[in-house]
């Protein structure tokens, strides 16, 4: 439940917000669940735009232009990746970067992520991760860093969000309950996340000159200290599509964005200085990183040569795609095949060999969860973020 401080900002904001955002209201083949926005509280003295909630999730599934189809991410991944950012882009900075505002694509967002130790904060709507640890990204990163992120979600992986939460009273479950039948999402979805982090120039002077935002985030790097309204800057931005041309391996394609302080700035300011890091579309599970060592090559993940220094040292195992803020040497693919209900007990390769660390690095499709008798939630960590919310919320568990 939202507290009574939240309602009544989210009030005064609402008439604004419907002047700017034309989807404020539920259009025609849209349904709204209803789910708050957050419930941290955000300081009186902050006067700008808070977070809204974008549940407006399609009824039907869309049949709305799919352009990546045309662009080839095996034969050609840098004009892919050129691409995918432009059509990231394209209406955002008219929404000043709130995807959920943007009148070119609609965004959409997940519910249920409003609690516990990733709690949605209030003014971007942002999620705290796991911290960056002190030296983790630079020699002069003497301090733990906080590391914030939001999730967005296009019409087609919106419309299955709906399907899961908004599925009205079935006679098979109990109101409100997720529909943890219909957790495969379908071809043509796209997620997208904007990671963000704390700290100076001092601290990472990689970061000078990122693209920042503010965001009602800890004070300090306890997670229980207050709340205040801080900048926080861009690192990098993923992104995964369910494409058929992936099928063959995992049916999804993930790739990611990091900032570069050398590169160019263009009309979208900083924002253009997001540069490719990768794609992939496989997590190469016959290859080793002794292997790769031996001369072995990547057949699944494919890495831009010119990248930031301090990206390349936090690529994934045996060089596989995997962002500076990922768990270091994993990969994209490799963390997210770990989506499952119930949770897997830890998100961490663990085993003492190369080839018993390779099961994490296994192609598993979309409805084949990471253990055997668990739930696929069709690599979608963030979806498992919002079912550990409901379920704790609710203290029940998925089999009730």
């Amino acid at each position: 439940m939202v507290d009574k401080y939240c309602l009544n900002r989210r009030t005064m904001t609402t008439l604004v917000l419907s002047l700017i955002y034309s989807a404020g209201s539920v259009a025609a083949g849209e349904s709204s669940c209803s789910f708050p926005d957050y419930q941290d509280k955000v300081s009186s003295q902050y006067k700008g735009q808070l977070f809204q909630l974008n549940d407006h999730y399609p009824k039907t599934l869309p049949s709305t232009q799919k352009p990546w189809e045309d662009w080839n991410f095996k034969k050609d991944p840098s004009e892919y990746l050129e691409k995918i950012k432009a059509y990231l882009f394209a209406g955002m900075q008219q929404a000043d970067w709130r995807p959920g505002q943007n009148k070119v694509h609609h965004w959409y967002h997940m519910p249920w992520v409003t609690m516990g130790r990733r709690a949605r904060e209030g003014v971007r709507g942002l999620n705290r991760n796991a911290d960056a640890k002190p030296f983790e990204l630079a020699p002069t990163q003497t301090e733990p860093q906080q590391k914030w992120e939001l999730s967005f979600y296009n019409d087609y992986a919106a419309y299955q969000i709906g399907q899961i939460w908004c599925h009205g009273d079935k006679p098979n479950l109990k109101k409100g309950a997720p529909d943890l039948s219909k957790t495969e999402f379908p071809e043509g979805s796209f997620i997208a996340k904007f990671v963000f982090i704390t700290g100076s120039d001092k601290q990472l002077p990689f970061m000078q000159g990122a693209p920042t935002v503010l965001a009602n985030i800890n004070e300090t790097i306890n997670r229980k200290s207050p709340k205040k309204v801080l900048p926080v800057r861009l690192v990098q931005i993923d992104f995964s599509i369910r494409d058929k041309r992936a099928d063959d391996t995992t049916s999804w394609v993930m790739g990611a964005f990091v900032y570069d302080k050398d590169a160019k700035e263009g009309k979208n300011g900083a924002w253009d200085k997001m540069v490719p890091l990768g794609v992939q579309w496989g997590n190469d599970p016959a290859i080793t990183p002794t292997m790769v060592k031996n001369g072995a090559k990547l057949k699944e993940t494919v890495v831009m040569d010119s990248i930031p220094s301090y990206a390349r040292r936090r690529l994934g195992y045996g060089g596989r795609l995997n962002g500076p803020l990922d768990f270091y040497g994993f990969s994209c693919l490799g963390c997210h095949s770990m989506a499952q209900w119930p949770e897997p007990l830890a998100k961490i390769p663990k085993g003492k060999t190369e080839i018993e660390k390779m099961h994490y690095f296994r192609n598993l499709k979309p409805d084949e969860p990471f253990q055997k008798g668990h739930i696929s939630l069709d690599y979608q960590l963030h979806f498992e973020n919002a079912l550990r919310n409901y379920f704790h919320k609710n203290a029940i568990s998925a089999d009730d």
